[in-house]
């Protein structure tokens, strides 16, 4: 172990500038992961949170009475999906609609007879809260008499339905692309290395030494490079999640999750990036 320690700490000591490059770009990497991580687990949570307060509105017929509401109620309560559902009188709708229009509220003031519906207001499962099942139940929803119209907001959760798959695929590409060229990075620095020192290979074959006798120094090199790395960036990803989480409370993140992956995955960069330089230079040597 102690050769193997001192075979690398040389190799890194003749390839310094090298060695230097890839540690920075290594925790380059892995601290814009870790963000862009950071950034999509909070993207999600919003977007879960918006998703948690759709509710299809089915807006009643005028003249209905407190016993057709109520036997309307049961009947759609029974539709598979629906949880809750709650009655919004004429009244309350219009004291709603003024509340949110605010300094406009003047305009509905002008109107002798209140234009609003009284609505039911249908909660789903959140299982259920799909393009496909908010269809479905809404169809169904309106077939009842007494309904005058359904809605949901069918666009906009068409439009974060796209929001998700579209920052899950961004996710996905950009952490392969950074894995990939740190992978690469710790395989080209390993590799001119690994050829600086060819003839000390040749001589270390002749008297006997094995492959894995060979091959362990480097792949140690490429270990002590990701653990430095993977230190830094786990460190300052730490640091940034803390300072967030402290500021803005709704930031969501488990640093100690987030930190611990980051560290791990750039050691594992390092003894692929290594191994992989390593066992190419050696079967080209055969």
């Amino acid at each position: 172990m102690i050769i193997i320690i001192r075979e690398a700490i040389r190799g890194m000591i003749h390839n310094k500038m090298m060695v230097f490059v890839t540690i920075a770009v290594i925790s380059f990497s892995l601290i814009i992961l870790g963000g862009f991580s950071i950034f999509t687990i909070n993207g999600l949570r919003f977007i879960n949170l918006a998703e948690s307060k759709i509710k299809i509105e089915a807006f009643l017929a005028d003249g209905l009475s407190t016993a057709e509401v109520d036997s309307l109620s049961k009947r759609i309560g029974n539709i598979e999906g629906v949880i809750n559902i709650s009655y919004i009188s004429k009244d309350e709708a219009y004291k709603s609609f003024k509340d949110r229009l605010g300094k406009d509220k003047d305009m509905l003031e002008a109107l002798s007879v209140n234009p609003l519906p009284a609505s039911l207001e249908i909660d789903l499962d959140p299982a259920y809260k799909t393009l496909e099942n908010l269809d479905k139940i809404s169809l169904k929803v309106a077939l009842f008499s007494g309904i005058e119209d359904v809605s949901y907001g069918k666009r906009w959760i068409a439009k974060v339905d796209k929001i998700i798959k579209v920052l899950l695929l961004a996710d996905l590409i950009f952490g392969i692309i950074l894995l990939v060229s740190s992978i690469l990075l710790v395989t080209m620095t390993v590799r001119l290395n690994v050829e600086s020192r060819r003839d000390h290979i040749d001589i270390m074959r002749l008297v006997g030494a094995t492959d894995s006798f060979i091959r362990i120094p480097f792949i140690f090199e490429g270990l002590i490079a990701s653990f430095i790395s993977s230190v830094i960036s786990a460190s300052v990803i730490y640091g940034v999640l803390f300072l967030l989480t402290s500021r803005f409370k709704d930031m969501r993140g488990d640093m100690n999750v987030i930190a611990v992956s980051i560290f791990i995955l750039g050691i594992l960069i390092g003894i692929i990036g290594s191994k992989i330089a390593v066992d190419k230079y050696l079967k080209e040597r055969v």
